[in-house]
């Protein structure tokens, strides 16, 4: 019967011990397909440093110089070097064995070390998000732009400032109508307007949701209505009521412009929650909603 030298416990194992090692450690190891690959992981280092690779042996783990010379003396790519790394980490994990414990350490550095050159860089979300207050810096850009330019940029202006200085909403403004006057009236079976008086506006949502609206607002919609002669609060040219698509791809449109990012209703809804929960900043105009 041929025997091999166990060095590590500097014992002779005959073939039967041999074998029952093997089959012990496949049973540590081999469970799915990702042990297996593990499994013949080990394997390949065994070959490539000439030992026995049919036994189940794995303290030739215990030689990390050697170990790590010959992985990394390979001609191959970073993510594959990672692989032999997370093999080896996996396997000493199985085997419960405290003699590995220095080892371990240094293998899962190198493989650490890997993971790392090998993670893809995180993709940039600049393009997606912005903060509350820069909201507000579109707006006071808007505002000036619209005093010198009403023509061109009056229209944006108003959109900007009914997202802020009311808490934003989807694409509730669109269909919504505006009853202007000193003695103006809330119709008796509509919903979706605003009630315009000289110095005071309610907006009145769809969903019932009354709010009044800040001096601020009541200013800039005096103004916009003496351009817009219209009963609605957005319109197209021909004079119908914007659509949904039109109203979010204009608002698209001013933060393009205005900022170099692609921004919508959604991105000006999540900066106000933030805004809100973290406490950064009292959106200006939203602590004077009053239910009306």
């Amino acid at each position: 019967m041929s025997t091999s030298v166990d060095l590590s416990a500097n014992v002779v194992l005959t073939e039967e011990q041999k074998t029952n090692k093997r089959n012990e450690a496949k049973k540590r190891y081999i469970t799915d397909k990702t042990e297996d690959a593990y499994w013949r992981a080990m394997i390949r280092i065994k070959r490539g440093l000439g030992l026995d690779e049919t036994d189940g042996d794995m303290d030739f783990l215990l030689d990390y110089d050697t170990v790590h010379e010959w992985i990394e003396e390979l001609t191959l790519s970073n993510s594959s070097k990672k692989t032999y790394y997370i093999a080896i980490h996996h396997t000493i994990e199985g085997l419960k064995d405290t003699q590995f414990s220095v080892v371990a350490k240094q293998y899962d550095t190198d493989m650490m070390a890997y993971i790392k050159k090998t993670q893809r860089p995180p993709k940039k979300t600049n393009n997606d998000t912005i903060t509350w207050p820069q909201i507000l810096e579109v707006r006071k850009s808007l505002e000036k732009k619209a005093t010198k330019d009403p023509k061109n940029f009056l229209l944006d202006y108003v959109i900007m400032s009914m997202y802020t200085y009311l808490p934003p909403s989807r694409c509730e403004y669109v269909r919504m109508k505006i009853i202007k006057g000193a003695g103006a009236k809330a119709p008796a079976d509509e919903t979706n307007y605003i009630l315009l008086r000289e110095r005071s506006a309610v907006v009145v949502y769809s969903d019932n949701v009354n709010i009044k609206a800040p001096t601020a607002l009541v200013k800039i919609l005096h103004a916009w209505t003496t351009v817009n002669k219209f009963d609605y609060l957005f319109v197209k040219i021909d004079g119908k009521p914007m659509l949904k698509n039109t109203l979010s791809q204009r608002i698209l449109s001013i933060f393009q412009r205005e900022t170099n990012k692609k921004l919508g209703i959604n991105a000006i809804r999540k900066a106000y929650v933030a805004s809100v929960r973290n406490e950064i900043i009292e959106p200006e105009g939203a602590g004077a909603a009053d239910a009306v």
